[in-house]
């Protein structure tokens, strides 16, 4: 995934009304000759202080994070990620029923997040 793709599934996440939580790591790009910067939010869960930051879910430990999300969203603990054959990655709950899909597990869970029940687009 680039960093053009990260931010902007980031961003989509963002404004489907997804939670900063702790251990999500943050990222800010910025034009050259500036460099980007991140953080990481602590245990209190404070969001970054800049309002250009967005989670970066080519980090582990926040794609963790945003399993979580998800299935707390769905009210659903035993929701899952897996990937296909063909390379897709599917979010499903306990009967197999898929209820998103994406070409990375991030974008998958972003898209299960996005489609959670109640939300109104």
């Amino acid at each position: 995934m680039t960093i053009a793709e990260a931010e902007a599934l980031g961003r989509a996440y963002l404004a489907a009304g997804g939670p900063w939580r702790p251990g999500m790591l943050w990222q800010v790009t910025r034009a050259a000759p500036l460099e980007s910067y991140h953080g990481r939010i602590d245990e209190r869960g404070h969001p970054p202080t800049t309002g250009s930051a967005w989670p970066d879910f080519r980090d582990p430990a926040t794609v963790g994070v945003l399993l979580a999300v998800v299935r707390e969203a769905w009210g659903a603990p035993s929701l899952y990620a897996c990937i296909d054959t063909g390379g897709t990655w599917s979010v499903g709950r306990d009967d197999f029923d898929v209820v998103a899909t994406g070409p990375t597990e991030a974008a998958a869970l972003v898209s299960a997040f996005e489609a959670r029940p109640g939300r109104t687009p």
